[in-house]
């Protein structure tokens, strides 16, 4: 079995390891592709991605400076849930979908409303308000 060895600061060497231990480095983002790696008994040295099988590569590694933060993604069944929960407490719709000054002033104005019998307003504004909301 080979045995690599990496350097991640160019004066520590890692190893041995075999392949298996290596892509799973990989994989936990503890090394990146462009590691330096050597294999046991080779004068040159190239990178982590020079010496893996591809089918021990990771389907997508970046490197550790082009790391994204994962986005959200709005779907419409969220709304739905909102318009209904708005239905039954003005506001609570807004609140879920994370709109918190919305959602007290929607509360508030079913509130004050209700003292007049007029509070199935805003129950039905505060349900169109969640329904068509986007980010």
């Amino acid at each position: 079995m080979a045995n690599y060895f990496y350097s991640t600061d160019g004066t520590n060497i890692i190893g041995p390891l075999d392949v298996n231990a290596l892509a799973a480095l990989l994989r936990a983002r503890s090394i990146t592709r462009q590691t330096p790696c050597i294999l046991e008994g080779q004068n040159e040295w190239g990178t982590v991605s020079d010496f893996l099988p591809d089918t021990l590569r990771p389907r997508k590694i970046e490197d550790d400076n082009s790391i994204e933060e994962p986005t959200q993604t709005h779907q419409p069944n969220s709304n739905i849930l909102a318009a209904l929960a708005s239905f039954f407490i003005p506001g609570l719709g807004q609140l879920l979908q994370g709109r918190k000054v919305s959602a007290i002033i929607y509360f508030c104005l079913a509130l004050l409303l209700w003292c007049f019998l007029l509070g199935w307003i805003i129950h039905l504004i505060s349900c169109f308000s969640a329904a068509k909301w986007r980010k």
